[in-house]
This record gives structure tokens, C-alpha cells and sequence, in this order.
């Protein structure tokens, strides 16, 4: 039977200014189930423990409200260990107390899953440094930028906005699937994005205005979400070869459509 580990520090001075977890040098931390960390506060794990071990299977969460510094790695940074998933979200709050940064993270690439923020989240995300997972990442935030590289090797990086998403100078996306969801506005221009298939809103739930550009070929499928629905325009640029449409279909506001940088024409379904 493996042992879980849930360490929760509550620190109720105003605007989450006390210290709620600070480790110092010394300690470290390991389980052979899940790993939950909680805090109010301020939490700083300054540990000179080499990195927080996940062991396959299990996850490591990281909740808080207010703020939080990590100068330990999170997953073995031994590329040949697998580990399991690392979750990143606000504690007893549906949002980051503040902007949520990736700079003052150590994510490595053997993590066979990644989510920051839940999906209540409309504060700020940013992915600062370059990101490489084994497996699913899954982003929620209001406006999320994601400024380095992002890679889920192998797998679907699935980011939902209530705000924008936008991909900086030196960021892009390397995923086989890639799922949009929330309101926000998406332009993704990066000519080193490199996704397989793409699907984005619902029926129901659709996203703002798409713009998309993708290094090789590009196919509108099945992500969960299926096909594409957006409540604005939609440019799907490719570099090398033609954008395919599946058996699956894209739905916008007649009024809305823009061809200026798709390399082929798509079928549309319009309402």
C-alpha cells in the first residue's frame, strides 16, 4: 500500500502576506503515493533537495494562495526514470491570487502529465521557460501566453481561456493534438508550431477569433474538443503543406471568415 503525503500550511494575514511554508536547507520530502502540498501565504521551498521524486502513477500537487517559490526541481531529473503527473493550481481559491509565471518552476521532461491552474482560473498564465513533458499538458488561465517553447511529446497540450492566447517571439507549440477551449481569442503565429491535428470550442462554448500557423501539415479533427467553432474569424496558415479537414467540420459566423492565410480552401459549415 502506498503512503500519500498532504502537507497544508495556512498563514490568514491580509492579502496572503504572512509566511505559510518556508523549508530552509535541510528538509526533503519524498512518498511513495501522492504528494500535496497546500498553502496560504507565502510558500517558499528552498530545500537543497536535489528534486521532489513522483513516482509513476501518482501526483504531486502544489496548491496555493498567494504566493509560491520552488527552487527544487519537480520530477527526477534522470531522463531514463519515468515519474507521474505535477499539478499546479490556487488552493482554496478558483483563481491564482496573482499572475502565474513558469520562471520560478523547474518542470522536467520526464513528468508524464502537467496542468496549471484549474479550470476556474482567469488570472494571468505565462509560460516563461521552455517546457518539455512525456505525456498530456493542460493549461487554464485568462490570458495565457506562452513565451518558449511548449512540448507534450507525443501527446495533446489542451489550453482553455477566458481572455486570449498568445504565443511570444520565442514560443511555440510541439504537440499531436492540440485542444482550445473558453471565449478567449487565440493567435498562435509561431512558424515552429508543430501540431498534428487541432480542434477548438463547441457548439455551445465557442472560442473568439483563431489565427494559426503551423510549420508542416495540418489536420481539423478530434482533440475533445471535435472540429472547430469560433465566434470570429479563422486563419489556419500552413508552411509546407495544405491544412486537411477530417470528417469533422468547422463552424463560424458566416460574416466572420477570413482565407487571407489558409493554403487551402476548407469546407465550412455556417450558422
Amino acid at each position: 500500500m502506498d503512503n500519500d503525503l498532504t502537507i497544508t500550511a495556512i498563514n490568514t494575514a491580509a492579502n496572503y502576506a504572512g509566511n505559510a511554508l518556508r523549508t530552509g536547507a535541510n528538509p526533503r520530502i519524498y512518498a511513495d503515493g501522492d504528494i500535496t502540498i497546500n498553502s496560504s501565504g507565502k510558500l517558499s521551498y528552498t530545500s537543497n533537495q536535489a528534486f521532489l521524486n513522483i513516482n509513476p502513477g501518482k501526483t504531486l500537487s502544489i496548491n496555493f494562495d498567494g504566493t509560491a517559490s520552488f527552487t527544487t526541481s519537480l520530477g527526477d531529473p534522470n531522463g531514463s526514470i519515468d515519474q507521474g503527473n505535477l499539478v499546479i493550481q490556487s488552493f482554496q481559491q478558483p483563481s491564482f491570487t496573482s499572475a502565474f509565471s513558469s520562471s520560478n518552476w523547474t518542470f522536467n521532461n520526464n513528468l508524464s502529465g502537467l496542468t496549471v491552474g484549474k479550470e476556474t482560473n482567469t488570472s494571468s498564465v505565462t509560460l516563461a521557460e521552455s517546457t518539455s513533458i512525456a505525456g498530456p499538458i493542460s493549461i487554464y488561465g485568462g490570458s495565457i501566453a506562452v513565451n518558449a517553447p511548449l512540448t507534450a511529446t507525443n501527446s495533446t497540450i489542451s489550453i482553455t481561456s477566458s481572455t486570449s492566447i498568445i504565443d511570444g517571439a520565442s514560443g511555440y507549440l510541439i504537440a499531436d493534438g492540440l485542444a482550445l477551449n473558453g471565449a478567449g481569442t487565440v493567435t498562435l503565429d509561431h512558424t515552429s508550431n508543430d501540431i498534428n491535428t487541432i480542434a477548438a470550442g463547441s457548439s455551445s462554448s465557442p472560442i473568439g477569433a483563431l489565427s494559426y500557423t503551423d510549420a508542416d501539415d495540418l489536420t481539423i479533427g478530434s482533440v475533445n474538443p471535435t472540429g472547430i467553432y469560433s465566434s470570429g474569424e479563422i486563419e489556419l496558415s500552413t508552411l509546407l503543406r495544405p491544412v486537411y479537414q477530417s470528417s469533422f467540420f468547422m463552424m463560424v459566423p458566416i460574416d466572420k471568415i477570413s482565407y487571407e492565410k489558409v493554403s487551402v480552401l476548407i469546407p465550412l459549415f455556417f450558422y
